[in-house]
């Protein structure tokens, strides 16, 4: 009883004076609890973990002779491990206690082929994703299964609490190492002041918060040195490597794991950077990403909505933040205090949206259709929500209507269940929405929502 994959693959591996047999938990088993467990659980409890062999001598050679495995390290990040990679043949094997005459046993239990097929081409395991990855896939055989999302999610928080604790440890590193007069850690990197100006702008903590600095890069950086590089990938055209002599995109193999689906992701550049309007185009330059004054000029002096003597207004945060209501922004924000749209706005009334909710003369003359299933408006441009809106294109609303926007888009593709179960109920559809801060600043622009979908479907936001 026990695993027994180690001792079997050791015994049949050569060169066994060289190499050893090493395990990787992909899914952790949970505890084993008698009550809990039942035939029907058995699966669900195990636990599923890759094998793989290691070099024991830490030998270039020895690693050279273990080809890199680019389908399992997709399999590894399907299931939120994005720092695993894996050489040489890879073992999966699922590990639990199951149930014989005897009572329960900690033993191996083997895996289907078609647990994993997808996950190996692709970590985005969403269906659309899956079949545009691999056309072959007919839609009613893709069923990811159910412990690949849960080992997900597990990893991710596991990773985000030892991320929490590393920052701690760093904090605490820090703090017992000197700094320069200005309250600054000391800089001893082998990059000098010159390189820096070139290709990356310092990001510098307030003065009484002695923090290592970080730096903005003003080029593409190779993707494994970080060194600048303009050569594109030529399969998914969505991240650069440095090109001969150094062939990073050979170092940096892992990158093969991912490819086919960044190829998915570029592949919408064109449409996602298609809008009906032109004053976005100064706002979408490398100026922009790199630094927030060129937006915070736009809209102080294009917009004329980011006056100082002017009261706070739903473009107020835009640039500052929220920073848990202690930026300069959100200290003058009083979020108990509704306002309208033209206030909220602050620009030239005919370049808001009506503040009703949407009629039929509004969807005749947009030329909108509902969609069959929950009959929502069925909009999937700005170009079409401005028409039902009669919003003209040179207003900047869509700026801060994106957000309600997202829900609705969120609704209008992904909820057709929750929505079809809150009209069976006779109750709101609730939405949750997490991590807001800046939302505080014009929480009443999302009555929006309200004004776009069916009056018979009121709306909770949490």
């Amino acid at each position: 009883m026990g695993d027994q994959i180690p001792k079997y693959l050791e015994e049949t591996m050569k060169n066994q004076d060289r190499f050893t047999i090493q395990t990787s938990p992909l899914k952790r088993m949970a505890p084993f609890d008698a009550v809990a467990h039942n035939e029907d659980s058995e699966s669900d409890l195990a636990g599923v973990y890759a094998y793989y062999c290691s070099s024991t001598t830490g030998s270039e050679l020895d690693r050279l002779e273990l080809k890199p495995n680019v389908r399992a390290t997709c399999l590894s990040m399907a299931c939120g491990l994005h720092s695993q990679r894996f050489y040489g043949d890879v073992f999966i094997s699922r590990l639990g206690y199951f149930s014989n005459e005897s009572g329960y046993h900690l033993i191996n239990s083997s895996l289907e082929s078609k647990e994993v097929q997808y996950a190996c081409e692709t970590p985005d395991l969403r269906i659309a994703v899956i079949q545009e990855v691999n056309p072959n896939a007919a839609i009613d055989r893709i069923f990811p299964p159910q412990w690949l999302t849960e080992a997900a999610k597990a990893n991710y928080e596991d990773a985000a609490v030892l991320a929490v604790l590393a920052s701690v440890m760093k904090r605490d590193k820090q703090g017992n190492e000197s700094f320069g007069e200005s309250g600054y850690e000391s800089d001893n990197s082998s990059v000098s002041d010159s390189d820096e100006s070139n290709h990356a702008t310092k990001v510098v903590a307030a003065k009484d918060v002695p923090v290592a600095q970080s730096y903005v890069a003003k080029v593409p950086l190779c993707l494994q040195c970080r060194r600048p590089s303009r050569n594109l990938c030529p399969h998914c055209e969505g991240m650069q490597f440095c090109g001969s002599p150094r062939d990073c995109a050979q170092v940096g193999w892992s990158h093969q794991s991912i490819c086919k689906t960044w190829a998915q992701y570029t592949q919408r550049r064109e449409e996602l950077a298609s809008f009906p309007f032109d004053w976005h185009l100064p706002l979408i330059n490398r100026e922009n990403q790199i630094s927030e004054e060129p937006y915070k000029n736009y809209l102080t002096n294009d917009l004329g909505v980011l006056q100082t003597a002017e009261p706070p207004n739903w473009w107020s945060t835009e640039t500052s933040g929220w920073s848990g209501g202690q930026s300069s922004s959100a200290k003058g924000i009083n979020f108990m205090n509704r306002l309208s749209y033209s206030q909220g706005f602050a620009i030239d009334g005919r370049l808001l949206p009506p503040e009703r909710p949407v009629n039929e003369d509004d969807v005749s003359r947009a030329g909108v259709t509902h969609e069959s299933q929950c009959n929502l408006l069925d909009l999937n441009s700005w170009e079409e929500y401005y028409k039902v809106r009669d919003i003209p294109l040179e207003s900047p609303v869509a700026l801060l209507l994106t957000f309600p926007l997202t829900i609705y888009y969120a609704l209008l593709k992904y909820g057709a269940v929750p929505i079809t179960v809150a009209r069976m109920l006779s109750r709101p559809i609730r939405i949750h929405v997490v991590g807001i801060e800046k939302e505080l600043n014009f929480l009443d622009m999302f009555k929006e929502l309200a004004f776009l979908l069916p009056r018979d479907l009121p709306v909770s936001e949490f």
